[in-house]
């Protein structure tokens, strides 16, 4: 089925007032291989799906109400490939207090809870003793486990609260023919554009992105504020009196430049383990282009929430004819 071909523009935010563009700029070195122009990489190890940080759930818990679990839950419960509720937490009393708060305002099932007690087992097992009264109570046990990729993108602060906001960048409403992987390359993964030839899903992204902005590739974060590098003068303008860069507006299409354009994933292409797995995928929803030098700022980092708020409320670029 065909789709119209009509690109919106999005507009970049402007650079801090009295910032002053630096003259020269020191090209960083591209990562090598054949993706080289994607700074983070998938994990050596990586394999599956996504299952990245492990934590506590209850085992064989009702779902009866998935959307109320969603609505009371969001940072711990989400909707996993395959369309299967998982609910998470980050230690196994919590998860035992999740428990209380799941039978008494979302199953609602006659027997209501006054509290949960942990009783521990091993590493990766405890049970939930789940008070009725005074002299009853009901074990639930609790498994410590990997966690299952979410079907959606969504930012994972692994360690603190799991899930919070789905991630809908500004190409989300492009459609190319692929499944997206979890630690999956925009560079390495081939589609069949409109003309019916190969091309990089990086080779697209940038393509839609020049369309949408006049013929300029322009970067998604344009303004962004960030810490200076160390070693390099910013990419784009700099505060002195704050030493922070701010994100040019326009990129340039050569490598190997601060201001090369490059597609970030949104969600990082690997969580923070231990063990470290692939997690962000390679959808057209995570993806945004951002300068060389701010994906390097970036890499491998739990994701700002402004920048995840940012480019949710970006203006989306609407699809190109794809087959």
């Amino acid at each position: 089925m065909s789709r119209s071909l009509i690109v919106f523009a999005i507009l970049g935010l402007p650079a801090a007032a009295g910032c002053q563009p630096q003259s020269s700029v020191t090209p960083t070195t591209p990562a090598s291989g054949a993706c080289a122009e994607e700074i983070e990489s998938a994990p050596a190890a990586a394999s599956g799906l996504g299952n990245c940080a492990k934590g506590w759930h209850a085992i064989g818990w009702p779902e009866t109400n998935k959307s109320a679990y969603l609505t009371d839950l969001p940072k711990n419960c989400y909707v996993a490939t395959g369309n299967s509720l998982q609910c998470f937490f980050v230690s196994a009393k919590d998860a035992c207090d999740g428990i209380v708060l799941m039978n008494n305002t979302i199953e609602k099932n006659g027997t209501m809870y006054k509290s949960g007690t942990v009783i521990p087992g091993d590493k990766n097992s405890a049970t939930c003793s789940l008070k009725i009264d005074d002299l009853t109570s009901q074990p639930t046990p609790l498994n410590y486990d990997p966690r299952p990729a979410r079907s959606d993108d969504a930012i994972d602060t692994a360690g603190e609260t799991f899930i919070a906001t789905a991630v809908t960048g500004p190409y989300s409403q492009q459609n190319p023919s692929f499944v997206p992987k979890a630690g999956g390359s925009y560079n390495c993964q081939k589609i069949t554009n409109e003309n019916g030839k190969s091309e990089s899903l990086r080779s697209l992204i940038v393509r839609v992105n020049k369309m949408g902005n006049n013929g300029v590739v322009t970067s998604d974060l344009a303004g962004y504020p960030y810490p200076k590098p160390a070693n390099s003068p910013c990419a784009g303008t700099f505060d002195p009196n704050t030493n922070t860069c701010f994100e040019p507006t326009m990129l340039s299409e050569t490598a190997g430049k601060p201001t090369s354009a490059q597609v970030h994933h949104i969600v990082p292409r690997s969580a923070k383990g231990p063990p470290a797995c692939p997690w962000g995928k390679n959808s057209m929803a995570n993806a945004a282009v951002i300068s060389a030098q701010l994906n390097q700022v970036l890499f491998n980092k739990n994701r700002p929430a402004d920048e995840v708020d940012i480019l949710n409320k970006k203006t989306k670029y609407n699809t190109i004819n794809l087959p």
